[in-house]
């Protein structure tokens, strides 16, 4: 049974379809995918069978999958925030004196909502290959679950086909995580990190000042030689690992502003399996590094540290 919506707010009509099925699997086939839409989606214009991500941002429910989202919460105290930008400034004889400056003020609180972090698989049935969703346990307790994941299927694809996995399982048991593209290991010249930095920033809304504040942190945290640097894929696009694996620390940066800089202790294989949602609100040891005004001499004092001892 196929069903096709731009959204759904509540499950009735797409209940209608699954004929009392009590769990079941969204897919749409492989073979009717164009292969820009595969690109798009982060997978790749030939997916290998088993292969699972979390689908790049194309729209509202992509965004919220991916990264999650922040709600105004009038009710509590303001909070503080701090802005970094890049200005121009002029002494007495008008000599102009370009850098970056950070602002701190007060503002509304947010509340931040983690990203369900769903990935999309390719997968083989008797019918065919398929870009598959998890598995929908349509139980009233997961509606609010379900109803994203259908969304999230429908923005990726405008129509997807529900899939009885219970009399049709699926042949593909094994799936692999692609999260993170490691670059060659090597020492990059920051004239060949900064072409990635740029490639990453051209999907985002970022003024040229905003990039020029990203591009100097992600500089910073380069100088200290890195033993590699790993991107995030797909979903995780903007997301860079700097990975000091002599000193076992490894620092998440992003190239959205009002991110922190985290820095963990855990192997970097265990890392790379993991989601940024479980990454920073799971049970890992980090230092949370926040961008303010001496957030540049408070990295460059735990990153020294760090690399002497």
């Amino acid at each position: 049974m196929k069903f096709k919506a731009n959204s759904i707010r509540t499950l009735d009509r797409f209940l209608k379809c699954c004929g009392g099925q009590d769990n079941i699997t969204l897919g749409v086939k492989l073979e009717d995918i164009e292969p820009a839409k595969l690109a798009e989606i982060g997978l790749g214009i030939s997916p290998e069978e088993g292969l699972s991500i979390i689908p790049s941002v194309i729209g509202k429910f992509t965004s919220f999958n991916a990264n999650g989202k922040e709600i105004l919460r009038p009710d509590l105290p303001k909070e503080q925030y701090s802005v970094s930008y890049t200005s121009t400034t002029y002494d007495w004889h008008r000599n102009p004196h370009y850098g970056m400056r950070t602002r701190t003020a007060m503002r509304i609180a947010r509340e931040h909502i983690p990203a369900p972090a769903i990935m999309l698989s390719v997968a083989k049935t008797k019918n065919g290959t398929y870009i598959t969703s998890p598995l929908l346990n349509l139980s009233d307790k997961n509606s609010e679950l379900n109803i994203h994941i259908i969304n999230l299927m429908l923005e990726c694809f405008d129509e997807i086909e529900i899939l009885d996995t219970e009399k049709e399982p699926l042949i593909t048991t094994k799936f692999k995580k692609v999260l993170w593209s490691v670059l060659p290991k090597g020492k990059y010249p920051w004239e060949e990190i900064s072409k990635i930095i740029a490639t990453n920033t051209q999907k985002t809304s970022a003024s040229d000042s905003d990039k020029e504040v990203i591009e100097s942190r992600l500089k910073l945290i380069n100088v200290y030689k890195p033993d590699f640097i790993a991107t995030g894929h797909a979903g995780f696009n903007g997301y860079f690992i700097f990975g000091f694996e002599s000193k076992g620390i490894y620092v998440l940066e992003s190239i959205f502003l009002d991110n922190a800089t985290y820095i963990f202790k855990k192997d970097w294989e265990t890392l790379s399996q993991l989601t940024k949602a479980e990454i920073i609100n799971g049970e890992l040891e980090y230092e949370r590094i926040v961008h303010n005004k001496v957030w540049k001499r408070a990295i460059g004092d735990r990153l020294s540290k760090a690399l002497r001892t």
